[in-house]
């Protein structure tokens, strides 16, 4: 309460040297609470081990705050109420964008944390449902993690029909849900040749590296910015390599090429902006 100003805060748990961040807050006039769920508490800083990283609420030493802003505040009741159970931090694939061809099994991993000092178990139940919500395939994995540890676990999909999909991961552990993670996946066929609706893709989403995801989109034509700054940052220092990656990408996948020049003050480098030198 008592704001001056704008803008918020970043409320960090402090592990003795080692920082996580937990929650982002904007403060108002009225008091006011601020609930910390421990699947979003991530490392920031300070660890010098991977142990170190995994965050352990019962070695919480201190809060710490970050602000965005000018801005003064007062705070007051602060309290922790955590739970010893087991974490489902994440659920994933490894291909980009979830984008598979139909008939492709995919690979869902699952990583469960136990950040106390004693091992837990639970299990991990799994259910694919197609665009309609019709259930298609279900599982139930064990899982077991050591203290201050994690676990993955991997599911094989069975092959998927053209369409999209959504992949629900629940973890129970002593007859309670600890925690659910849900992963969208999409079958597309090879785009279609010879005459079809022509598509774009902005310069903020295309590059060399996701060339071929727009490909499988359907992608055309994409953007790429270019920057003075990126291209020349010392006089004479040309840097173009990251466009010559950037249009094989996309020669490679057929896409036609556009190339977005930045014209902006932060994109000028230093070197080049007006001043009293003959250089400059």
């Amino acid at each position: 309460r008592k704001v001056s100003g704008g803008g918020g805060l970043a409320l960090y748990l402090v592990c003795g040297q080692v920082y996580f961040q937990a929650a982002w807050c904007a403060p108002g006039p009225e008091w006011s609470t601020v609930t910390v769920l421990r699947e979003k508490v991530g490392y920031s800083w300070g660890a010098k081990s991977e142990e170190e990283k995994v965050f352990d609420p019962m070695q919480v030493t201190k809060l710490s705050f970050g602000h965005d802003d000018v801005i003064c505040f007062d705070l007051d009741h602060v309290a922790l109420d955590v739970r010893d159970a087991l974490l489902l931090s994440s659920a994933y694939t490894d291909t980009m964008g979830n984008v598979f061809t139909p008939g492709d099994r995919p690979v869902v991993r699952a990583q469960v944390v136990n950040a106390f000092d004693t091992p837990r178990e639970g299990e991990i139940e799994l259910s694919v449902a197609d665009w309609t919500g019709r259930t298609i395939h279900s599982e139930t994995r064990a899982v077991r993690c050591d203290a201050r540890t994690q676990s993955e676990l991997s599911f094989e999909l069975p092959p998927l029909a053209q369409g999209y999909f959504s992949a629900g991961l629940t973890l129970v552990s002593g007859g309670k849900t600890a925690g659910r993670r849900a992963v969208g996946l999409c079958a597309l066929p090879e785009p279609a040749q010879g005459d079809r609706p022509f598509m774009g893709a902005s310069g903020f989403g295309m590059g060399a590296d996701q060339a071929e995801l727009g490909h499988r989109l359907g992608v055309q034509a994409g953007e790429f910015f270019v920057g003075w700054l990126d291209c020349e940052p010392t006089p004479g220092d040309r840097r173009l390599d990251g466009f010559t990656r950037t249009l094989d990408a996309f020669d490679k996948y057929g896409i036609v090429p556009t190339g977005m020049i930045r014209v902006e003050a932060s994109m000028i480098p230093d070197w080049a902006k007006p001043g009293g030198t003959a250089q400059e």
